[in-house]
């Protein structure tokens, strides 16, 4: 650009790209270091008319930049915290959107139940103790430990049977807290199995996927006694 501020003269040149360009490098620079506000300004009067005027602000970058740290002080304070720690355990890539995507196949209630287990804040003996709803935190079908959700899950000798049918289908993974509530290909089994148990078909219904139930249905029942007419 010549040095005449009120007729300013430039020469364009067309270039490929920055990247090994030493002209294109240093300029690319010097624009971050203004934009920053970390070099000197040009003299107000070297500058063509043009661009002597305070440049406009944009209310949408405003409102962006402000939006985009209030979510990262929102995120860091979640992953900070006791229950953020607990989620992030089971699902290291939270928050995000993926959880929401993959539960779209499953049914409200079987949602619902997923979501309470990753939570903890589930109807289980050691949850309900805990806010004064259960007299007790022992786990009613074994009675032996407190009905955690590892314990109902991974633990409880009462429901062997069922977690030999339902989980050992993932081998090892089967074994692993933060795989089955944090994996979608294992949330249909786990599902299977929660169902199986029936443990919280009071508070959400038959959860099981659709062949536990017909295996349900079909599965022989004990003999039931004849009705004789009284004479």
């Amino acid at each position: 650009m010549s040095e005449d501020a009120d007729h300013p003269k430039l020469t364009l040149r067309w270039v490929p790209g920055h990247t090994g360009v030493k002209g294109n490098e240093f300029a690319d620079l010097e624009a971050k270091r203004a934009a920053q506000g970390a070099s000197e300004s040009s003299s107000h009067r070297r500058l063509p008319r043009l661009l002597r005027k305070p440049l406009p602000i944009s209310a949408a970058k405003i409102k962006l930049a402000f939006v985009t740290s209030l979510s990262k002080k929102a995120t860091k304070a979640w992953r900070d915290s006791g229950r953020g720690r607990r989620f992030l355990s089971i699902d290291p890539a939270l928050p995000s959107s993926k959880y929401m995507k993959a539960i779209k196949s499953l049914s409200r209630r079987q949602a619902a139940v997923l979501f309470q287990l990753r939570s903890g804040h589930v109807p289980l003996n050691a949850h309900l103790h805990r806010i004064s709803r259960a007299p007790s935190s022992t786990c009613p079908a074994c009675a032996s430990a407190p009905e955690t959700v590892l314990h109902y899950l991974l633990v409880c000798p009462a429901y062997a049977n069922a977690r030999d049918r339902y989980l050992s289908g993932l081998g090892r993974r089967s074994r692993d807290l933060s795989t089955l509530l944090g994996t979608p290909d294992a949330w249909e089994p786990l599902l299977r199995y929660v169902g199986s148990t029936r443990r919280f078909a009071h508070t959400f219904g038959d959860v099981a996927p659709q062949q536990v139930q017909r295996d349900q249905q079909q599965a022989p029942r004990g003999p039931q006694r004849r009705r004789h007419a009284s004479r």
